[in-house]
């Protein structure tokens, strides 16, 4: 399994430089741009462009948020304003990654022809799995992590006043990411399980996260309490700001994550390769 892991690692090491530097130069800009956005006059400006748009539209944008508890909309014009907008944005980008990560890193043996080689090496078809598995989600956490290093360098130094949004709530905040991620990548890795064909694949996938990404601020919008249906709503960067990090979610999380493994697994094993 460790070689597998090994030559996934090595196969992936270009894409995944790509995504961890066009993720750090997008949450750096992204982030680094609170004070020029909010300098001098410009807040009350900002918010009131933002106003006109319907709140369905703000919400789309990782704007119109309520303060949990409250019917007060938090202002992008805030520390904690800005910080949620741009979190939803890299989140995408992370989500999206993993999700073409995890369609991506089984059904490529079948289309290179190199699945027949891989899997009748002297380990199980299961074993190798389990070893493109653990390389994805090494991948999808270094991803996560240069875009908590572009917040942390770019946007804690613009702060004065750290009480409300510090190091620890972006870092709670982005292990969410991660795991949120995470649902997205076994989920990927199951569709290329059950699809025949990368491209389907690849495409189920991204729908994927648009479906629940779409669900999320549709319930936002509405104030349906449904936040399960929706791993987009499970680590809510206000929430988490503003309540806490909700282990409850990342238990859920997790369990949705090793489900999809698993099946993938199962599935998998039981297929006839190309």
């Amino acid at each position: 399994m460790f070689n597998v892991f090994r030559r996934e690692m090595r196969a992936n090491l270009k894409a995944v430089i790509i995504w961890g530097a066009a993720m750090f130069a997008f949450s750096a800009v992204g982030f680094g741009e609170y004070a020029v956005v909010t300098g001098g006059e410009t807040p009350m400006d900002f918010d009131k462009m933002i106003n006109i748009m319907p709140r369905l539209v703000q919400l789309m944008m990782g704007m119109g948020k309520y303060e949990p508890g409250t019917s007060e909309i938090i202002s992008v014009s805030t520390a904690q304003g800005w910080y949620i907008c741009m979190f939803l944005w890299c989140g995408l980008v992370a989500y999206i990654h993993a999700a073409l990560l995890g369609a991506d890193i089984l059904s490529k043996e079948e289309r290179d022809k190199t699945a027949e080689f891989l899997y009748t090496k002297p380990i199980k078809r299961s074993e190798a799995v389990c070893g493109k598995m653990a390389a994805a989600v090494l991948n999808s956490f270094f991803v996560v992590f240069v875009c908590w290093a572009g917040a942390v360098l770019t946007f804690l130094a613009q702060l004065k006043d750290v009480s409300v949004i510090n190091a620890g709530s972006i870092t709670l905040s982005m292990f969410g990411m991660f795991l949120t991620a995470q649902v997205f990548m076994f989920l990927g890795i199951l569709l290329s399980t059950v699809l025949r064909g990368r491209g389907k694949a690849l495409t189920a996938s991204v729908w994927a996260v648009a479906v629940f990404y779409a669900l999320g601020v549709a319930f936002e919008a509405y104030n349906l309490p449904v936040r399960a249906v929706t791993p987009m709503m499970w680590f809510d960067s206000a929430r988490v700001i503003y309540v806490g990090f909700e282990p409850l979610y990342a238990a859920l999380a997790v369990a949705v994550s090793v489900l999809a493994g698993f099946l993938s697994v199962k599935v998998y094993g039981a297929r006839e390769l190309n």
